[in-house]
């Protein structure tokens, strides 16, 4: 069977280990994967822009941003221009792809064409999604309240389609324009809920997300017991989904709990290694966690003074990943 013919027939049926060992594959497989997508790409650039369109989650969870967004920008410039439902997928996660690197005018750009792709194909599940899209790069831009508007209109159109997994996604930006906006109450409530769905729905990357999101929400009101249980799980399940581009927001909200503690030096530490991870993964910083980072950034080199900060700072910029998770392991302030 190709490559294809699998991603197609596990589209949005693999769940739980069952997807961590498809991914586990073609990353073995990498170099053959993208041979067949090379070979579509000159015989059936149809299917090579289907092909990219379902590649396009494995590509950002194992940690292949970059190469994602070439390979979707080859796929639809030679695929046909005929608005389609595949078209409007693969234009969404280019857009996808561009937002994680902070591309965000080409990101907009992206999911605008995909959102008009859809409505063209009257395909409302895609259409929804390229509405979310929207609502990402809005909140990047600072425009929460367009944020929360668009993020809102996905969710009410995927509740509309019955499309639990869609309306998971939509209610993720919709509790991460409150986590930004505030007050935590309601970013509180709306993170549990989704939490709640992602559970229900066996997506275990997207509970570990909204669980790193739940724990800043909590450190920033200080329940910081409740937070350090949150990151403990959250990094807990991003190493077993073995998610390249989770594990960072892991180490970070880990080390805003360990300052909000008090521990400043570790911390420092802690926050110098998710930026590493963060460079390495070419992946860039999303809007709510940025805000977070910053302030405790600010915080450690406050109580720490400028030299001691950036001494910490370097110390924890310099490990690899896996000595970088190591420390935030044995960092976790569980009571």
């Amino acid at each position: 069977m190709s490559y294809l013919a699998e991603l197609v027939e596990g589209s949005g049926r693999h769940r739980g280990a069952e997807l961590i060992a498809f991914y586990d594959r073609l990353e073995t497989e990498h170099t053959n994967v993208l041979a067949e997508l090379e070979r579509y790409q000159v015989e059936e650039p149809q299917s090579a822009l289907q092909m990219a369109a379902l590649l396009w989650p494995f590509w950002m969870d194992r940690g292949h941003i970059a190469e994602g967004r070439a390979r979707l920008a080859t796929a639809l410039e030679r695929g046909p221009a005929k608005a389609s439902a595949i078209r409007a997928s693969a234009l969404y996660g280019a857009g996808t792809l561009a937002f994680r690197q902070a591309a965000n005018a080409e990101a907009a750009r992206l999911f605008e064409d995909s959102l008009g792709t859809a409505r063209a194909t009257r395909e409302r599940g895609a259409e929804a999604r390229a509405l979310s899209g929207l609502a990402r790069c809005a909140l990047r831009d600072g425009r929460t309240k367009d944020a929360g508007r668009l993020a809102e209109e996905s969710l009410r159109l995927q509740r509309e389609l019955g499309d639990d997994r869609g309306a998971a996604s939509a209610l993720h930006v919709v509790a991460y324009t409150a986590y930004i906006e505030g007050p935590d109450e309601r970013a509180r409530q709306l993170f549990e809920e989704s939490i709640a769905l992602e559970r229900r729905l066996g997506n275990i990357r997207a509970t570990a997300g909204d669980l790193t999101n739940l724990g800043s929400v909590e450190t920033r009101a200080g329940r910081l017991d409740r937070a350090a249980e949150l990151c403990a799980e959250a990094l807990r399940v991003a190493l077993e989904t073995k998610s390249a581009y989770l594990l960072p927001y892991c180490v970070a909200n880990i080390g805003g709990v360990v300052a909000a503690r008090g521990d400043h030096a570790l911390g420092c530490r802690l926050l110098g290694a998710a930026e590493g991870m963060f460079e390495r993964s070419g992946a860039a910083i999303d809007p709510g966690t940025a805000i977070e980072f910053d302030r405790h950034r600010a915080k450690v080199q406050a109580a720490l003074g400028n030299a001691a900060s950036r001494r910490n700072w370097d110390e924890g910029r310099s490990l690899d990943s896996d000595r970088a998770i190591a420390l935030a392991q044995e960092s976790l302030p569980v009571a």
